[in-house]
């Protein structure tokens, strides 16, 4: 998702495999022109020395071996491949692409190699499986579309709205599944792109429970953005792929927060005259959801720039074993995300004069519900 700032470089042994293959190997993977080139650190043998492939003016693959070394984090900016050659022996370093920060790299060579995706993340690729690059970032992946096929299920009303909502939250799992078992830049598309899309349901949920329908202009209006902003971002990529994801995905969040606020204190006073026993699940939804987020954000941040200190295998690791903050990040995040769809969903059913309520679906899951009486009234919105 997000670039950070930490440099790569193949590892060789002259002893197992003859430099000249190695760049073969390398520059057979490689796809033309593309500066999106994350390089994958390999071991192939005892003896780990650097590796370091460069692009000559004439296309050709170059190498230069040298003791091992890695630059500290720089900032977040994107390096591009050498246009030279380097010298058996040299030991300047042309970075390539910046991911999470770290003293040294652990990944290895797996199936999806070479990486094109303009992000690496804090877990070590192809150290689970050599068919997996991120093996915990994927699995736990897995969760985001298991929670918005959930939510669906148990949403009392299937109108249009409430589908798009949550079959949108599975399709940011299906994507940031693919993308983290490949870091591959299509792949990373289809996990960025979804979560805008998601976002801007939210939008317009927030939108119309808030001013009421809006006329066919609102829906052609997001519409339109959304092809724009996915035409950009497709076709554009390092910081200014980066910050255009990221421009879009935090204006869209900030809409969200400051509507569901508002309603939520404009429909306090009406969710307590209406229920029985005074209880606002509003609030309940509400605190859980800023309250889940706020944690899945810090998590978030500590795995993309402190990852030199809790990676678990470099010399500066202040931890024995890389607590995979990214992997926690999906769970925290899409849980929030999760508490927010019902936050706008019950503010939805309040502005139509329905009577919602949250109960724990099999002890567990967070719902909602509505009376039999307003499950009737609710059928003409279906």
């Amino acid at each position: 998702m997000h670039p950070a700032s930490r440099t790569v470089y193949m590892t060789h042994t002259d002893s197992h495999m003859p430099l000249s293959s190695v760049a073969q190997k390398i520059e057979s993977g490689r796809e033309k022109g593309s500066w999106r080139k994350n390089e994958q650190a390999a071991d192939y043998g005892t003896k780990r020395r650097l590796f370091k492939p460069t692009r000559t003016s004439q296309g050709s693959l170059d190498a230069s071996p040298s003791f091992l070394f890695f630059t500290p984090p720089t900032s977040t900016a994107l390096y591009f491949p050498s246009a030279f050659s380097l010298a058996i022996g040299n030991s300047k370093k042309h970075p390539v692409s910046t991911m999470a920060p770290t003293t040294a790299s652990f990944d290895q060579i797996g199936y999806w190699s070479p990486n094109t995706a303009s992000v690496d993340w804090c877990e070590n690729n192809y150290v689970v499986t050599y068919y997996i690059a991120e093996f915990w970032n994927t699995i736990s992946s897995l969760f985001i579309i298991m929670l918005g096929e959930l939510g669906l299920y148990l949403c009392p009303t299937k109108e249009r709205r409430f589908k798009v909502a949550f079959r949108t939250i599975s399709v940011v799992g299906l994507g940031s599944t693919l993308f983290h078992g490949t870091l591959r830049h299509k792949m990373q598309l289809l996990d960025e792109l979804p979560m805008i899309y998601a976002a801007t349901a939210l939008v317009f949920m927030c939108v119309e429970t808030k001013h009421g329908p809006q006329g066919k202009w609102f829906p052609i209006g997001l519409a339109t953005w959304l092809a724009l902003t996915t035409v950009f971002v497709s076709i554009t990529g390092g910081q200014v792929q980066f910050y255009t994801f990221q421009a879009s995905f935090g204006i869209l969040q900030c809409i969200i927060i400051c509507y569901a606020s508002i309603l939520h204190r404009q429909q306090k006073l009406l969710i307590l005259a209406r229920t029985k026993n005074g209880q606002n699940d509003s609030s309940w939804l509400i605190q859980r959801s800023l309250g889940v987020y706020a944690f899945a954000v810090t998590i978030w941040l500590i795995d993309l720039h402190l990852c030199e200190f809790v990676n678990g295998v470099g010399p500066n690791s202040v931890l024995k074993w890389n607590p995979q903050f990214h992997a926690w990040w999906h769970v925290f995040s899409i849980t929030g995300v999760y508490f927010s769809t019902l936050l706008i969903a019950f503010q939805h059913y309040v502005a139509k004069g329905l009577q919602p309520s949250v109960y724990l679906w099999k002890g567990f899951a967070p719902a909602l519900t509505l009376d039999a009486a307003a499950v009737k009234k609710a059928a003409k919105f279906n």
